[in-house]
């Protein structure tokens, strides 16, 4: 038998806004989830084969976290300046529009600032009790928190902490909490068109063009369907036999479509930076840090340019460096 409970609020804060923003809000979701299972009295041969541990009874209280920081933008100025002067009678509570039906007030657009979300963390109660220290009731060992953001599309910071430590009490090993960095892996992508550069824009009165809006679920599928050699394939058509396709350049093939996607007019460019870094407990094992960086622009219409290279920061020297040259020939191509 298995019993469970679970708990998810949703827990907020309103602050004021500053620049564009009207308003900041901080989103709390705290989840809980219990979960209980009795003890049985198995068989040799139900010992054999689910093993000690799946029979055991189970008391276990699972507890996780996310954090976002939402903005609501302003207004125009024209639209504001509009509804005041000449006020919407459909919407009003007294003269509803029986024509079209009742009609949803428009809310203003929000971006995400910042979300933080946390791995969850498991407690056994059981494990606890059978040895003795509270400590030894954490099954999770590690604890991860990934951060992202709107205005950097492709942001992705990922910080991996080691919660405990195995210490020598001379009659064994001992359980320790000492939370250590052990892991560091960031990432960002931006390009000509991210709005991080039309909000900097903004606050320096610079006309900036319209920021990209995030793609739709269908242009999504469409894109998809595009890049599956096999999505609508019947019989012998020409996307299936095409050399190359499922073979070692299929993956280059299809982050070649996406960016001439993404990038479809000329003296558009898009960078990715990514950074990881790696701190083992141990004093004698050495850690790494490793800088990543991809850059890809279109001179002209023609003409597709790529830079790839990777810095060991530990070392101080580069590892490696990839230039490559895509010339569009129509019905041929030359890198």
């Amino acid at each position: 038998m298995s019993f469970g409970a679970g708990l998810k609020s949703d827990i907020y804060g309103f602050f004021p806004g500053f620049g564009s923003f009207e308003q900041i809000r901080h989103k709390l979701t705290p989840t809980f989830d219990y979960s209980y299972t009795p003890e049985v009295t198995p068989t040799q041969l139900q010992q054999d084969v689910f093993r000690s541990r799946a029979l055991q009874p189970r008391n276990e209280l699972r507890i996780g976290l996310t954090q976002t920081f939402e903005a609501k933008l302003k207004e125009p100025e024209d639209t504001t300046a509009t509804s005041a002067t000449q006020p919407d009678t459909a919407t009003s509570p007294t003269q509803p529009d029986t024509a079209t039906g009742p009609r949803r007030l428009e809310t203003g657009r929000k971006v995400n600032l910042l979300s933080l979300r946390t791995s969850s963390v498991t407690y056994d109660f059981v494990e606890a009790d059978s040895t003795g220290n509270w400590v030894d009731g954490f099954t999770t060992t590690r604890l991860s928190n990934q951060i992202s953001s709107d205005y950097l599309r492709g942001l992705s910071v990922s910080l991996d902490h080691e919660l405990f430590d195995e210490v020598d009490t001379g009659e064994g090993t001992e359980r320790k909490f000492d939370p250590h960095l052990s892991q560091v892996n960031f990432s960002f992508s931006m390009g000509s068109r991210t709005a991080l550069f039309g909000w900097v824009g903004g606050l320096l009165g610079f006309d900036q063009e319209e920021e990209e809006e995030p793609a739709e679920e269908e242009e999504e599928e469409e894109l998809e369907e595009e890049l599956d050699p096999f999505a609508n394939a019947s019989g012998m058509e020409e996307a299936t036999i095409v050399p190359g396709v499922g073979g070692f350049g299929d993956a280059q093939s299809r982050e070649e479509v996406r960016g001439r996607r993404r990038s479809t007019e000329p003296g558009q460019w898009n960078a990715n930076f990514s950074y990881s870094l790696h701190r083992p407990r141990e004093e004698s094992a050495h850690a790494s840090q490793m800088l990543q960086v991809n850059l890809t622009f279109q001179p002209t219409e023609s003409w597709d340019v790529s830079w790839r290279t990777s810095y060991d920061l530990e070392a101080g020297a580069f590892n490696d460096h990839m230039l490559r040259f895509s010339r569009d020939l129509h019905r041929w191509e030359a890198n």
